[in-house]
């Protein structure tokens, strides 16, 4: 990731930082991205932030339906 990159991460809302990982969960792309978002998630909750990423991000995933094809895929990612 660029250095640009990750000063977005780090100025992201946090819900924005948590859909990152959801799409990794559900898709499998953007791993390098999902990975510097948790980091930065963890580090905000370390600082004193209360989000319960953790909480979100499951009920999310377990909330989406799983694809069957491409169709549902891009109403999916319309979501997202």
């Amino acid at each position: 990731m660029t250095e640009d990159e990750l000063k977005n991460i780090s100025s992201a809302h946090s819900k924005i930082l948590a859909g990152y990982v959801i799409v990794y969960r559900i898709f499998h792309v953007f791993k390098e991205r999902s990975q510097f978002c948790m980091i930065e998630l963890m580090n905000r909750r370390n600082n004193g932030d209360d989000f319960n990423f953790e909480e979100y991000i499951e009920n999310e995933v377990n909330g989406m339906p799983k694809p069957t094809d491409l169709k549902s895929i891009g109403k999916i990612l319309g979501k997202v």
